[in-house]
């Protein structure tokens, strides 16, 4: 798949794979701010921003680190 091979490419394969797991963990760990109605930022998303900072490609992706909806979701664990 997309995501071994850029993660071999990256020299990295081991830190890109191991996010995988990480895609279906929805446990918050980090406020995105007092900006009013802000959802605080799980750990499936981290993983998704970590892949895309890594150049692992799928859409649809976030433009920045927010929380993502479930089609980001299946569509980074697909790649």
């Amino acid at each position: 798949k997309a995501l071994a091979k850029r993660a071999h490419e990256l020299g990295e394969p081991g830190l890109a794979l191991r996010l995988k797991p990480w895609l279906t963990d929805t446990r918050p760990v980090m406020n995105p701010g007092s900006h009013a109605g802000r959802q605080p930022i799980r750990m499936c998303d981290l993983a998704v921003w970590t892949l895309l900072r890594l150049g692992i490609r799928f859409q649809p992706a976030p433009q920045w680190l927010a929380r993502c909806e479930d089609a980001t979701l299946r569509a980074a664990a697909q790649s």
